[in-house]
């Protein structure tokens, strides 16, 4: 079982790691280009591509962990927060330090990919500043789901259920995921290229007024 376990996690988290993979050489090729277009050695390039890595895409572990993130009770309420404190340090470094052109590349390249890639999953210019949100983990929606449930207010009550409800699919390895596809093949107002944008990126993918429930892949095997 154990193994089992092991290698379905290796498997769910084969596309983060790709994606992790793109960003980083992504970062580091282009840097590596600019030295040696710059005059630089390969092996001093090499250095110089590195730190822009490090720079731009972060480390991540024990040592390099926020210190306000380091409690064991602070990151299992936080959790995947340290990317965001991380940006945001970034991005306050370079306002400091009057880094203006590379504020304006930053803005510029995240707005192409808010209104092209980003259009895809629904995303909002908001999205794209860095905040730190406790209780977006399991635990977390779990824990201000028993709250909102302990409220004599109805409305409160039915959004503490619906929290209690999402955790036992986040729990479940693949559970979101799996929620958010099927949501989204019922969203679909139909067609291939629709079922496929409603299966990866769920109903939020489609504006309101074009969501059907009688178009879609999922409704059509029903």
């Amino acid at each position: 079982m154990g193994k089992t376990m092991e290698k379905v996690d290796r498997g769910l988290w084969s596309l983060f790691d790709f994606a992790e993979k793109v960003n980083r050489g992504s970062a580091y090729f282009g840097a590596k280009r600019k030295a040696m277009s710059a005059g630089l050695t390969e092996e001093k390039a090499i250095d110089f591509a590195k730190k822009i890595v490090r720079q731009t895409q972060f480390v991540f572990g024990r040592v390099d962990t926020p210190v306000a993130l380091s409690s064991d009770v602070v990151k299992t309420l936080a959790q995947f927060q340290t990317f965001n404190l991380k940006q945001a340090e970034l991005l306050t470094n370079m306002l400091k330090d009057k880094e203006f052109a590379g504020l304006i590349r930053w803005t510029g390249a995240s707005l192409a990919i808010l209104f092209t890639v980003g259009k895809l999953f629904g995303m909002k210019p908001q999205d794209l500043i860095p905040t730190v949100r406790l209780g977006g983990s399991p635990v977390g929606n779990l824990a201000t789901g028993v709250l909102e449930q302990l409220s004599p207010n109805a409305g409160i009550r039915a959004m503490g259920q619906s929290k209690i409800k999402n955790v036992g699919f986040q729990l479940i390895p693949g559970g979101v995921q799996a929620k958010k596809t099927v949501q989204g093949l019922k969203a679909s107002p139909g067609g291939l290229g629709n079922d496929i944008r409603g299966a990866l990126f769920g109903k939020t993918t489609f504006p309101k007024n074009t969501q059907s429930t009688t178009k879609g892949l999922f409704n059509s095997y029903k």
